[in-house]
């Protein structure tokens, strides 16, 4: 907020950017947390509450100690296994499934019309696409990233890399939902009796 202040000499910018900040921010850290400690619960018989603490505590630890520069090294590495990841994903699911078109034929024999999963109801869909897209704006660190760029060519090169790397995990983890349906009923359920949505990623892993 402070650096939008001084750059467009607007205070009124200023709040807006702190607003945007304190509404977003909040409800992606705990979706990103849950949805790795589903994860991790899944994967490794981890309970899942001491992976939220787990979390917590590594998280608290590195930038404690090691502050800046530790998190930079960190994201760098998040970056490299979320590119990976992405990949090996996509690899794997239509591998298992037989290929791309079987995968969406696959698709094609699930009915839309009264579906519980997340995107049947356009509002439901319309939440999600603020939260992953315009909740990018409530996460100072994407901003503050670019703080460290010592040259001029640096910027360009910053720019054209996570252009793609944005293209590849963004792009790659949309596509990658959107055949979730497939696992929907396989995962873990609500109390409500619908589909934990967090849980359908990892029932797609295992």
């Amino acid at each position: 907020p402070e650096f939008f202040m001084a750059r467009y000499n607007s205070r009124g910018l200023k709040i807006l950017s702190a607003v945007v900040i304190f509404v977003f921010l909040t409800p992606y850290c705990a979706s990103v947390y849950q949805g790795l400690a589903y994860l991790f619960e899944s994967t490794l018989g981890i309970p899942f509450v001491w992976c939220m603490v787990g979390m917590a505590v590594l998280t608290a630890l590195y930038l404690v100690l090691g502050g800046y520069m530790a998190n930079v090294m960190s994201n760098f590495v998040q970056g490299i296994c979320m590119v990976l990841g992405v990949g090996l994903m996509m690899f794997c699911l239509f591998r298992h499934m037989g290929g791309v078109s079987s995968a969406v034929e696959a698709l094609h024999t699930i009915d839309p019309n009264g579906t519980t999963l997340l995107g049947a109801n356009p509002l439901d869909l319309l939440w999600l696409v603020l939260m992953t897209s315009f909740g990018v704006w409530g996460l100072p660190q994407m901003v503050q990233k670019f703080y460290a760029i010592k040259s001029g060519p640096a910027v360009k090169q910053g720019a054209i890399i996570s252009t793609v790397f944005a293209m590849i995990v963004a792009g790659g983890s949309y596509f990658l939902g959107g055949f979730g349906r497939l696992y929907g009923g396989q995962g873990e359920m609500t109390a409500a009796g619908t589909p934990g949505y967090d849980s359908i990623i990892p029932t797609m892993l295992s």
